[in-house]
């Protein structure tokens, strides 16, 4: 996603760090590494000395979850699909109330 919304806006990135788990990227963030973009969903806590951005013009992902038709309904995946569906409202519910912080010097992530 990084590639695409820096080739969108005109330029390519250049890597100091790599991650997969999002807290240690914003981590990288909060000691000065770089830049991050970070999918919305993603952000649980925001390091101190980390501001968040969110794209002029966001870069959306979708997920998916795609099953066999059975002859009967799974109840478990049944489950599963719903306690995704709420765990995404309600982390988006969250997002409105996430710190920012305005100290100088901060780090910068982007979200999405």
């Amino acid at each position: 996603m990084a590639q695409r919304a820096c080739g969108l806006a005109g330029f390519s990135p250049r890597r100091v760090a790599e991650a997969s788990d999002f807290s240690v990227i914003l981590e990288l963030v909060a000691a000065g590494a770089g830049v991050a973009l970070i999918p919305q969903l993603t952000v649980a806590t925001i390091p101190e000395h980390v501001r968040l951005h969110p794209l002029k013009a966001p870069i959306f992902r979708h997920d998916f979850v795609v099953t066999r038709s059975p002859a009967q309904p799974d109840r478990g995946v049944q489950r599963l699909t719903q306690s995704l569906r709420e765990s995404a409202r309600t982390v988006l519910a969250e997002q409105t109330d996430v710190r920012k912080t305005t100290e100088p010097h901060e780090g910068h992530a982007l979200i999405c």
